[in-house]
């Protein structure tokens, strides 16, 4: 899981944002609810409402979540 982390992180890893990922991470925690919150609500000023479940979080608590967007607007670079 960290793997990603490290490449975004160009300060590296420190306590903080290890536990951090063990938060959002941890399914008995709300910590993942709650910054799905914050995403979604930094997008729904910009985003058209009939785009937001496309570019935001979803999954009820306790589920999976995942970003709806389709796949062929994604483009990953390394």
């Amino acid at each position: 899981m960290t793997q990603i982390y490290v490449k975004l992180k160009p300060l590296g890893m420190n306590n903080r944002v290890l536990q951090s990922i063990e938060d959002v991470t941890n399914p008995l925690l709300n910590s993942i609810n709650e910054k799905c919150s914050r995403v979604r609500a930094a997008f729904a000023p910009v985003v058209d409402a009939s785009f937001l479940d496309q570019y935001t979080i979803i999954g009820k608590s306790g589920e999976a979540k995942k970003i709806s967007l389709p796949r062929d607007l994604v483009i990953w670079e390394e």
